[in-house]
């Protein structure tokens, strides 16, 4: 078990004009925002977690959110349709559709388009050009949930190319929502925070892969996190569990940081491998999964803070690699020696971009704005790479064998930055909510 003391409070958001679903938080609306010190606890298994007490689930679901396409509303390997509203419930709700500015998820590829193999599709007499972006489909996939008082994320990040590993993350987010789902009882008969991480734990291990294995996928990533309200008046808390390399954050709006928690993901050294994931679910060691950097935490969080994932596709086009020439700083335990610059240098730059965020919108933050700047980041940043790939794409230019022969052009690829892949963001905002 590994400790952290770190301040964190909170701040309250003043919700958008005009939203039609918004924040209330009464109790702090007329006092300053608290100040406690908090703990952060990680580890491997439910030791690390340490017992506390949790506040009664309120049952209506507010929002829920899927994505990209159908999302987990589809566990086969051919569906490219958005959800739809179905007669029955579906892991928990009818409408996987459902996004608020305080419980919103967005996805979408970072890769370049192949204007060679794009197609003419004629649709009721109208004829349209379909585009054709390398490395289709998308195979991330998130889903949120959020409630009263409570909410459920969950990221997957399918590994590499292809149907059958969108559909391991389809999956993977399936049974984290369906297995929460099918044990809220048990957290109304146990609400305390081994109930939660036991749950957590039990679907990312357990269920998730077995239904990766039942329907013949591949390998995914994946990240779950609960966000609920404790008996402590005024606090509230993050539990997460993560395989892989899709990170969990939480935005202090207060204190203007970013922390990670799920550090534990890393290596002992701090480093991480871009083109590793460092665990795995799916058939990776015969039938069963690669939990060689499973981690599960948990940290208190106050109303107005944003809790975040992120696929790689995110996280990674925030290092210094890829920003290049900043100094990196971030939030690690005092009593581990990992190095900053190894596994946490991507926060400090997330913190900064945030920040400046912050700024622009006058303290009017949500989910749905935190997520928007993190993907507008990704966009931006890789956009000279993109372009130059797909102009090369369309001019036959191979691009290895053109930067050896070619210094000018070798100068022009070493400065288009930023990782291309999927990228994707699923973000809630701390707080009880109303419809």
């Amino acid at each position: 078990m590994i400790r952290m003391t770190e301040q964190h409070s909170a701040v309250v958001e003043t919700p958008q004009r005009g939203s039609k679903l918004k924040m209330k938080i009464a109790s702090l609306r007329k006092k300053q925002p608290p100040k406690p010190t908090s703990d952060f606890f990680y580890g491997r298994d439910l030791t690390a977690i340490p017992c506390k007490a949790i506040k009664q689930w309120l049952p209506s679901v507010l929002a829920s959110h899927t994505g990209p396409n159908a999302g987990l509303t589809k566990l086969d390997v051919d569906s490219n349709t958005d959800p739809e509203i179905t007669t029955e419930s579906l892991a928990g709700t009818r409408d996987w559709n459902m996004p608020s500015e305080y419980a919103y998820g967005i996805s979408l590829s970072l890769y370049e388009e192949d204007t060679t193999k794009a197609k003419t599709v004629i649709s009721d007499g109208v004829e349209t050009t379909k585009r054709f972006i390398v490395g289709e489909p998308n195979a991330d996939v998130f889903g949120i949930q959020a409630r009263e008082n409570s909410c459920i994320l969950a990221m997957a990040d399918g590994v590499n190319w292809g149907r059958k590993s969108r559909l391991a993350a389809r999956c993977a987010v399936y049974a984290v929502m369906e297995h929460i789902n099918s044990n809220l009882q048990l957290i109304q008969d146990q609400p305390n925070s081994h109930t939660i991480s036991q749950l957590l734990l039990d679907a990312v291990t357990v269920k998730a892969h077995d239904l990766i294995m039942k329907k013949h996928a591949t390998l995914t990533t994946l990240s779950a996190a609960i966000v609920c309200e404790m008996d402590k008046p005024g606090e509230w808390g993050l539990f997460a569990c993560s395989v892989g390399d899709s990170p969990v954050y939480v935005y202090c709006p207060h204190t203007r940081k970013v922390i990670e928690v799920t550090i534990g993901c890393h290596d002992k050294d701090g480093g991480r491998d871009m083109r590793m994931a460092g665990g795995v679910l799916g058939p990776s060691l015969g039938s069963k999964p690669d939990l060689a950097n499973l981690t599960i935490s948990y940290l208190p969080v106050f109303p107005g803070d944003i809790v975040f994932s992120t696929s790689d596709g995110v996280s990674d086009n925030f290092t210094s690699k890829v920003m290049r020439g900043c100094e990196p700083e971030g939030l690690l335990p005092p009593e581990t020696t990992v190095p900053l610059s190894n596994c946490c240098e991507h926060v400090s730059h997330m913190t900064t971009r945030l920040s400046e965020h912050q700024e622009k919108l006058s303290e009017h933050l949500s989910a749905q704005t935190i997520a928007a700047c993190l993907i507008n980041h990704t966009v931006e940043i890789t956009e000279k790479k993109r372009l130059l790939r797909s102009d090369c794409i369309e001019k036959n230019i191979d691009l290895r064998r053109e930067a050896l022969k070619n210094p000018e052009f070798a100068d022009k690829l070493n400065a288009a930055v930023g990782k291309l892949d999927h990228a994707t963001v699923v973000a809630y905002q701390v707080g009880q909510h109303t419809s």
